[in-house]
């Protein structure tokens, strides 16, 4: 039974593809959403560093939408730029985040529908 349970969990992970990534700025505040196609909650990995944040997301990202999301994430509060790898034979995505400044962070993820949050304050 336990295993049946582990394939069905993996199989759910690993079909899971991330299909957009949006922003938007409130009181100073900003927010990173990543949409990702599931109804779970989507597994993620977080470390921080000193201007920097990488994040390792249980999800596929298409290739042709990886200069898009750069883009759009190069042009928001705190964030200076951003890379991707993508693992697609493990079904991660690896992003490093890096921060114009100091700025706070809380990542958490939510269901229904799948999504990763990132919310960032400027630290004074």
């Amino acid at each position: 039974m336990r295993f049946i349970l582990f394939f069905v969990m993996c199989s759910t992970a690993f079909g899971a593809d991330i299909t957009n990534i949006r922003t938007s700025r409130n009181s100073g505040k900003q927010r990173v959403v990543v949409d990702i196609n599931s109804d779970n909650e989507p597994a993620f990995y977080k470390r921080d560093s000193k201007n920097s944040i990488t994040l390792t997301i249980e999800a596929r990202m298409d290739q042709a939408k990886e200069e898009q999301f750069k883009k759009l994430l190069a042009n928001t509060n705190y964030i200076n730029s951003v890379s991707f790898i993508n693992l697609s034979d493990e079904g991660e995505v690896i992003a490093e985040i890096r921060l114009s400044g100091k700025a706070s962070n809380n990542i958490f993820a939510l269901s229904n529908p799948s999504r990763l949050v990132i919310d960032l304050d400027k630290i004074e």
